[in-house]
């Protein structure tokens, strides 16, 4: 990864996050005056702007952004107008909950996902891949809010099995672990059938089969430990067309052409046996011919 790069998704990053900062900022002003919901009803315009000043809201829109952007750079993200905290003791508070809710969310995805997604992928047109796919759309198209008050509906009211709220036991994290599991899981699906639809098509499954290596393993070892890595060798070259692309991982190149060719790389020891040898078919890339 060169610097430029790095420089470039830095730059990226840091106008998304004040991007975000200004919408929210923004939002949180358009909802209403937030003095008038912490003032009793009795309260007279003088307690309203002591309460305004106290607060800050009393400046123009821009020295509070400003003020804001520069004490949250400082790790000084205000008090709560609700709870009359520092708004990062009630983050920290919750922070528990919900890295345990991500992480059970995440599991039950992966569970759902790879074992669907590779079964669509191994029977292609068929039934399961019918299944997978409707569960894809499905998952990604149901809004979550709305997914999650349908379980509330039917687990915790009609049903009482779950609570509709609350945190301490673990009948309590398993609504919304389902909730943002379907979500995920249909996101997951999706792409794990999609690499190993390609994974099976490669040269190193049709090497392994004609080996007569079991099927299982074809499936579990060859095709999906390759579909399963976030690697940039994972490009496909227009058919008929020789051209090269820069390896992410040094400065070599990777060979796109006919299908014995394409993806390989030749330094990348990732993929290759040492410095320019391939263990696929024993090309040896640094000549540009294969060794057959």
């Amino acid at each position: 990864m060169s610097g430029r790069f790095l420089l470039q998704r830095l730059v990226q990053m840091a106008l998304t996050v004040l991007l975000l900062s200004a919408v929210v900022f923004s939002l949180a002003r358009l909802s209403g005056d937030p003095v008038l919901l912490m003032a009793p009803a009795e309260a007279t315009a003088q307690d309203l702007d002591r309460i305004r000043a106290r607060l800050g809201l009393d400046r123009p829109l821009l020295v509070q952004y400003w003020l804001f952007i520069k004490n949250a750079a400082a790790g000084d993200f205000g008090a709560s107008i609700k709870w009359e905290r520092p708004a990062l003791e009630l983050i920290i508070d919750r922070l528990p909950a919900t890295l345990l809710l991500s992480a059970t969310s995440m599991t039950l995805g992966l569970l759902i996902a790879l074992p669907l997604g590779v079964a669509a992928a191994v029977w292609r047109d068929s039934w399961v891949d019918t299944v997978g796919k409707l569960v894809a759309l499905v998952g990604q198209s149901m809004p979550t809010f709305w997914f999650g008050i349908l379980l509330i509906l039917f687990f915790a009211l009609y049903m009482p099995i779950f609570p509709t709220s609350g945190y301490g036991t673990p009948s309590h994290i398993v609504l919304p672990t389902i909730t943002l599991g379907a979500f995920v899981a249909a996101a997951i699906m999706r792409v794990t059938r999609s690499a190993m639809l390609d994974a099976l098509e490669a040269d190193y499954v049709r090497t392994a089969r004609s080996k007569g290596a079991p099927e299982g393993r074809v499936i579990l070892v060859h095709a999906l430990k390759n579909a399963s890595i976030p690697h940039p060798h994972h490009h496909r070259a227009a058919n008929g067309r020789n051209s090269a692309r820069r390896c992410g991982d040094g400065d070599g190149l990777l060979v796109a052409g006919d299908r014995q060719d394409r993806g390989r790389c030749r330094l990348c020891p990732r993929f290759s046996g040492g410095a320019g040898v391939s263990p696929l078919h024993g090309a040896d890339l640094s000549r540009g011919k294969p060794d057959r």
